[in-house]
């Protein structure tokens, strides 16, 4: 898990909040009579909140990916896996160790049990960030769809817009209703 795991895991994070943020952009602009400018900054705001949610859950997948791996090698090496020098080498796994040191004296078969905690407690922290992500999304379906409902979305703008304009080009050049006088 070095810099180019690192690397990845903001590309493929940062590309999810892209894609999404666009799709719910997309969604808003076509459904919703949303001001352009609303629609913007709720764009800005998904592409970094997403983005963060998103990377968050590809790197808890790659550290249980690693998890997986490092219990694996340490059943074949040894019958006693030294959490201590696995913390040393992948300090990441520090908050996800710790939290399975105290459940692990409950547990008989502790190689087995400590893989089934650590998956069990980054499934939950991936669940949380999913959730939040959902959350996010919509929180911003809610915030665009506010003009539409007060009557000052952009549907109406536009409206006042073209009608001024259709009215200006129909309306006969003298605009007074006297008869003219001759």
């Amino acid at each position: 898990m070095g810099i180019l795991s690192f690397i990845a895991t903001l590309f493929w994070g940062i590309l999810a909040g892209i894609i999404i943020a666009v799709l719910v952009m997309y969604l808003i602009n076509e459904l919703m009579g949303t001001p352009k400018w609303l629609t913007g900054l709720l764009g800005i705001f998904l592409f970094f909140f997403l983005s963060f949610q998103f990377t968050a859950i590809v790197g808890a997948a790659k550290v249980k990916g690693a998890m997986a791996d490092i219990t694996v090698l340490g059943n074949t090496v040894s019958e006693k896996t030294d959490w201590s020098a696995i913390e040393t080498n992948y300090p990441v796994l520090k908050p996800y160790l710790d939290k399975v040191g105290m459940k692990l004296g409950e547990v008989t078969d502790k190689k087995t049990s400590a893989l089934s905690l650590v998956n069990k407690i980054i499934n939950g922290f991936m669940w949380r960030r999913a959730a939040w992500a959902l959350g996010g999304v919509v929180v911003c379906f809610v915030l665009a769809a506010v003009p539409g409902m007060t009557g000052n979305g952009r549907g109406r703008q536009q409206g006042r817009r073209g009608a001024s304009a259709h009215y200006r080009a129909s309306a006969p050049v003298n605009r007074s209703h006297r008869p003219r006088r001759r």
